[in-house]
């Protein structure tokens, strides 16, 4: 019987043996562990128990699983076009300087948005600046500047560039941080300003979380509208949309490398013509039928390119057939065609001794004589030409004192600035240089 109950008892120790026993877990990187740890929703509160128009409604179609996703049902809805979380102007782009008081904000709960007015009061000049979406973290938080945190996780900045700092920037209603709860997404605004400067701020809309917006100026208002929802419109997404018009891919395209002008055509990139000169400007006719480039000697210092050396204008086919000499006044830089691509226009250094003096010259493609955009001996150098549709020619000048200016050149010959009409008008009367 004793030998019995010990064999009874191997046969229990080998069976155990022939178990397999349970691995141990596999090691979790930071990363999954982060993944597989439950986040804090950011959400609206939801103490209330009556149905309410905020997300704490009844489930809607955006939420509700069907064949149609949120995006293609924001895409569809009329209310949320012109919604993204990109950089996007308001007002009219003239960047003049605007003197108004900030005299209340509002916030107000939409269906499907978070509103918040700026109302300015005693406005001289438009409204205008831009809007872009950023983290806290980017904020100013500068007590010179006003403020000692950001107004939020994320930020709605509404940068106003041009808002004057006057006595009515003095009296606006916001000087500090301000609490916004119109219905949980929004936390606080802020304005912050450099009080060296004369003019620009910046407003602050703190958000809890990042959601698209859209921005309007109406009257003298600035309106701000955060969409509850993260999903916007496609049509609106920056990196699924192209701007301008897609680029003839049949036609070739000229560029300037080491010294050479290449044209790239049909995947392949070939030199147009090598010679032992510099080319250092290039400019294509309108129609694509001649190029036009500055010429230096090869062994010129880079340093004072692209004004400060010897070169001479050219002008040939492209395929670098017929090169001619078109003008030689001493230098040649920015090279760019007329509209209708008779003329050509390019700046020049017409002084034997530093420091330089830039004058913007003309010539027909057929040949001729350079004719300087004016014949006035002044403080100003003009450089950088442009070309308006109508014939008309635009540059920069900077004087010695390092003043900027534009001119522009009627076709008659006569030359003008125009600098003063882009900051002064009816509009502006009254308002601060």
């Amino acid at each position: 019987m004793k030998h019995r109950w010990l064999l009874a008892i191997c046969l229990c120790l080998l069976a155990a043996c022939a178990v397999d026993a349970t691995p141990p877990p596999a090691p979790i990187n930071r990363q999954t562990a982060n993944a597989l740890t439950p986040q804090p929703t950011i959400a609206p509160p939801t103490a209330t128990a009556s149905p309410t128009a905020t997300v704490t409604a009844a489930p809607v179609e955006t939420i509700t699983p069907s064949e149609e996703t949120a995006t293609s049902v924001a895409q569809d809805d009329p209310n949320l076009v012109d919604v993204s979380y990109c950089r996007r102007p308001f007002g009219p782009a003239d960047g003049s300087r605007f003197s108004a008081r900030l005299s209340e904000i509002r916030a107000a709960d939409l269906p499907q948005f978070e509103q918040v007015t700026f109302v300015f009061t005693d406005t001289t000049g438009l409204l205008h600046g831009s809007a872009s979406c950023t983290f806290g973290a980017a904020w100013p938080t500068d007590a010179g500047y006003g403020t000692t945190e950001a107004p939020g996780d994320s930020v709605i900045a509404l940068q106003l560039d041009d808002w004057a700092h006057d006595d009515l920037f003095a009296a606006s209603a916001l000087t500090e941080t301000v609490e916004i709860t119109p219905g949980g997404l929004l936390e606080r605004v802020s304005l912050t300003a450099d009080p060296l400067e004369s003019r620009g701020a910046l407003l602050g809309i703190g958000l809890r979380e990042p959601r698209p917006f859209r921005v309007r100026t109406q009257d003298n208002e600035l309106i701000v509208e955060v969409a509850r929802n993260a999903t916007y419109p496609p049509a609106n997404d920056p990196l699924g949309q192209a701007e301008g018009t897609a680029p003839d891919l049949t036609k070739p395209v000229f560029f300037l490398q080491h010294g050479d002008v290449y044209r790239f055509e049909n995947g392949q990139a070939q030199p147009v013509v090598e010679t032992p000169e510099l080319e250092t400007g290039l400019a294509i006719s309108p129609d694509g039928s001649l190029l036009a480039m500055c010429r230096a000697a090869a062994d010129v210092e880079p340093f004072g390119l692209p004004y400060d050396v010897r070169a001479t204008l050219w002008v040939m086919q492209p395929d670098g057939s017929d090169p001619r000499l078109l003008a030689d006044v001493g230098g040649c830089a920015e090279p760019v065609f007329a509209a209708s691509g008779r003329t050509v226009a390019f700046t020049a250094n017409i002084a034997s001794s530093p420091p330089s003096v830039l004058q913007v010259f003309t010539i027909p493609v057929v040949g001729g004589e350079a004719t300087p955009a004016t014949s006035e001996l002044d403080e100003w150098s003009r450089f950088q030409p442009g070309w308006l549709p109508d014939g008309r020619l635009v540059y920069r000048a900077r004087s010695d004192s390092d003043q900027n200016v534009i001119f522009v050149r009627d076709t008659d010959g006569s030359e003008r600035e125009i600098t003063a009409q882009l900051l002064t008008g009816a509009a502006y009367r009254g308002v601060g240089s």
